[in-house]
């Protein structure tokens, strides 16, 4: 009788070690969405609504929280050059595991603008541990004419992507 009960007693703390291990680390771990960058038009018009995109190339997983910030500025004409005027950010929260769609911002074209540079900002907390994948520098490579979004910080609490794209006026 004993023997029956160590026997089952090692059979369940087997039983119980192959469930512990069998889900690794790395399913629990939260990543942010990486871009592919922003779908928006490449000119406008003055006084157009204007929608952009900020397309993902892979949801993230296991996010609680996302915050993100839009902000755009435009340069017009002056009599001595250029003059320039920026907006007053725009900001959308989200619960990501819940509503991962592209993020998207609108806004009007001011009638006296001759380009328009929107800028993205996304700020993500994780639900589970994430990675300290990127150190805080901006690794982006593209232009703003072409627009990107580039992860900037990534660590087991939160992560943070920025990018930015130019419209030009005709």
């Amino acid at each position: 009788m004993k023997k029956t009960y160590l026997s089952f007693a090692a059979a369940v703390c087997m039983g119980l070690g192959a469930l512990a291990t069998s889900c690794s680390e790395s399913d629990t771990h939260s990543y942010m969405p990486l871009f592919e960058g922003f779908e928006a038009p490449q000119t406008a018009s003055p006084c157009d609504s204007v929608t952009v995109f900020a397309r993902q190339s892979k949801k993230g997983e296991l996010i609680y929280h996302a915050r993100y910030k839009w902000s755009y500025y435009y340069d017009y004409a002056t009599q001595n050059g250029t003059g320039r005027v920026e907006c007053d950010p725009t900001y959308q929260d989200v619960c990501y595991d819940v509503e991962p769609e592209d993020p998207q911002f609108r806004f009007y074209v001011p009638d006296s603008a001759t380009s328009v540079v929107v800028t993205f900002v996304g700020d993500y907390q994780y639900s589970a541990q994430g990675d300290n994948r990127y150190d805080g520098s901006d690794t982006s490579s593209g232009t703003v004419a072409n627009g990107y979004i580039r992860p900037v910080t990534s660590n087991v609490t939160g992560g943070q992507s920025k990018g930015s794209v130019r419209i030009n006026i005709r």
